[in-house]
C-alpha cells in the first residue's frame, strides 16, 4: 500500500525546539517515514503507512507533548489567539514578581535577616515556577515522558536546579548561594519574551491569512435557472456566477457576458485597473469595479490563483535554505550535547577543587547559559517575514534558499517599466486645451467624484491636494470599462477612454494627442 500524507494543524509551538520535539516523537512511531513541520503556520505533516498509522494517532502523540491540535485554520487562529492572551498575561505577571524580588534585595540596609530575604525570595521562587510557570513544567514532563529533550527541559533544569540551590541555602548558607533570584528571572524572562517571540511569530503567519482574507466565503451561482448564494468550496468548475459592481470575484473563471474593471492591485500588484470583456479571464480576490458580470468558474477554491499563492508562501518556509538546515541539524543534538558539557564541566571542577557546592554551580551555569530558543526561532521567523513582506509588496521568492543567496546580489534587473510601483495611480500633470488647468481638474473631478474606479479616486485625490473646489454633478453614471458620462450645470461632461470619446463625438488632436503619444511612447 502506498504512502499517506497526513496533515495536522497544532498550536502552541514556539521555536525550531519544539518542531523537533514533534518530529523527533513522530518518527518514533512505527509506520512514519518522514516529518515535516511548519513552525510559522503551525502544519504537522507525516508521511505514514496508512496500515499501520492514523491520523488520531499522530494527533495524539502531538497532543502528548503538550500542543494543542485544531481542526480548521479559523480554530488555529483562535487557539492562537487565546495562547498569546495568556502567554502575555503570564509573561507580564511573572516579570512584575522578578521586579518586586529584585526590589527585597536592600532590606538587609534596614536590619532584615538575610534569612528572611532568602525566604521571601524563596517564596516569589515557588509562585512564579509552580503557578506562572506551571504550563512550561507540564510542558516538561510531557517531554520526559516521550523521552524528548527540547527548551522546556532546558529551561526547567536551569530554574528547579537554581530553585534547589536556593533551597540548599536556607540550611547552609555559608556553603550554598542564594539562587532564588535566578530561578525567578530565568522563568520570567523565559515567559516575558515568548510573548514578543510568538508576537513575531503571529506576524509571520499573518501574511497568508491576509491573502486568505482576499477570497470572498460566498458565492452567488446559477442553478437551475435560478441565482443562489453557497459558500466558495461548494462551487464546481463550469458552474456559473454573477459579479456585481463593488463585490469582489469570488472564484477564477472566465466572462461569458459583460464588461467591467477590476483592480487587481491586491492580487497581482497591477497598479491600474484591468478592463476584461467577454471571453477573458478573471481572478478570484480582485475586486469588480463598475460592470455586472456572469462567469464560468475555470478552477475550484482550492485550486485558486490565491490558493495557489499561498502553497507557494508555505512552500517557501518548508524548503528550507542551507543556513536553516544546518539550524535543525545543531537543533537536533543541541538538548544531549548541553547536558553532557555540564556534566562535564561539573565533573572536571569537582576533580579540580574537591567543592561540590561550586561543581554545581558549575554545571547549572552551563545549562543555564545554552538555554538556545533565539537560535532556533530567528530563521524561520525571518524567512516568513521576509516572505510575507514581499507578497504585500507583489513579489513572490520561490524558495527559501534565495533568501540567503540575495547577500550576494550586486544587481537586479527587472523586466519592463512599471514593474516597480507605489501600487495606486497619480496624477503627474493636466493639460487643458481650453480654459485654466485648475478649471479643466475642478471639472473632471465633479464628474468623477462619484466613481469607485481607482483612477477616478487618484484624480479626486489630486484636486483635493491642490485645494480645487469643484461643483456638484448630477445625472451621473458609468459606461463599464469605458468611463463616466455627468452634467455639471449646463454642461455634458465625458470622462473615460479615448475610444469612449470618440464614440460620444468627441475627437483629440493638436497638442493633447501629441502629448498623450509622448506619454505613451
Amino acid at each position: 500500500m502506498a504512502n499517506k500524507l497526513i496533515q495536522v494543524k497544532a498550536s502552541g509551538m514556539m521555536c525550531s525546539f519544539c518542531t523537533m520535539s514533534v518530529e523527533k516523537a513522530l518518527k518514533r512511531l512505527d509506520g512514519v517515514e518522514n516529518v515535516q513541520v511548519n513552525l510559522v503556520h503551525g502544519i504537522i505533516l507525516a508521511e505514514v503507512d496508512p496500515a499501520r498509522v492514523t491520523q488520531e494517532q499522530v494527533a495524539t502523540k502531538v497532543e502528548d507533548l503538550g500542543y494543542t491540535v485544531v481542526a480548521t485554520e479559523a480554530q488555529q487562529v483562535s487557539t492562537d489567539e487565546a495562547l498569546f492572551s495568556t502567554i502575555k498575561r503570564r509573561g507580564f505577571l511573572a516579570m512584575g514578581f522578578a521586579v518586586a524580588d529584585l526590589l527585597f534585595d536592600p532590606l538587609n540596609l534596614f536590619g532584615v535577616p538575610e534569612r528572611m530575604r532568602a525566604v521571601t525570595s524563596g517564596i516569589v521562587a515557588a509562585v512564579v515556577l509552580l503557578w506562572i510557570g506551571y504550563p512550561i513544567l507540564r510542558k516538561t514532563l510531557m517531554a520526559v515522558g516521550q523521552r524528548v529533550i527540547n527548551a522546556n527541559v532546558l529551561l526547567s533544569a536551569g530554574a528547579w536546579g537554581a530553585f534547589g540551590i536556593g533551597v540548599a541555602h536556607l540550611f547552609a548558607p555559608a556553603e550554598w548561594p542564594n539562587f532564588f533570584p535566578v530561578a525567578i528571572w530565568l522563568m520570567a524572562l523565559h515567559l516575558f519574551f515568548g510573548y514578543f517571540k510568538l508576537g513575531t511569530r503571529k506576524a509571520a503567519a499573518e501574511s497568508v491569512r491576509r491573502l486568505l482574507a482576499l477570497q470572498a466565503e460566498r458565492a452567488r451561482v446559477v442553478r437551475g435557472g435560478r441565482e443562489i448564494e453557497v459558500p466558495v468550496e461548494e462551487v464546481q468548475p463550469g458552474e456559473v456566477i454573477l459579479i456585481r459592481p463593488g463585490e469582489r470575484v469570488p472564484l477564477d473563471g472566465e466572462i461569458r457576458e459583460g464588461a467591467s474593471s477590476l483592480d487587481m492591485s491586491t492580487v497581482t500588484g497591477e497598479s491600474a485597473p484591468v478592463y476584461r470583456e467577454v471571453g477573458e479571464e478573471v481572478v478570484g480576490g480582485t475586486i469588480n469595479l463598475d460592470g455586472f458580470l456572469r462567469v464560468e468558474v475555470l478552477r475550484a477554491a482550492s485550486e485558486s490563483y490565491i490558493a495557489q499563492v499561498v502553497r507557494l508562501m508555505r512552500q517557501i518556509e518548508e524548503k528550507k535554505p542551507p543556513i536553516q538546515l544546518l539550524m535543525d541539524r545543531l537543533m537536533n543534538y543541541y538538548g544531549p550535547v548541553v547536558f553532557a558539557v555540564a556534566a562535564l564541566a561539573a565533573v572536571g571542577w569537582l576533580l579540580y577543587s574537591g567543592e561540590i557546592s561550586t561543581a554545581v554551580l558549575i554545571g547549572l551555569t552551563t545549562i543555564i547559559m545554552g538555554y538556545p530558543c533565539a537560535l532556533g526561532i530567528t530563521t524561520p521567523m525571518v524567512l516568513a517575514i521576509g516572505g510575507g513582506h514581499g507578497i504585500a509588496r507583489g513579489l513572490l521568492v520561490r524558495a527559501g534558499e534565495f533568501f540567503q543567496s540575495l547577500a550576494e546580489v550586486d544587481t537586479v534587473a527587472f523586466d519592463k517599466t512599471g514593474t516597480l510601483t507605489y501600487g495606486r495611480p497619480t496624477v503627474r500633470e493636466v493639460i487643458a486645451l481650453h480654459g485654466s488647468e485648475k478649471e479643466v481638474l475642478a471639472t473632471i473631478a465633479a464628474a468623477e467624484v462619484g466613481s469607485e474606479h481607482p483612477l477616478a479616486g487618484a484624480i479626486v485625490r489630486y484636486a483635493e491636494m491642490e485645494e480645487v473646489r469643484f461643483p456638484e454633478a448630477a445625472d451621473f453614471h458609468t459606461v463599464p470599462g469605458k468611463g463616466v458620462q455627468a452634467t455639471i450645470g449646463e454642461r455634458k461632461v465625458i470622462v473615460g477612454r479615448r475610444s469612449f470619446l470618440a464614440s460620444e463625438g468627441v475627437q483629440i488632436g493638436g497638442t493633447i494627442a501629441e502629448r498623450a503619444a509622448q506619454l505613451e511612447a
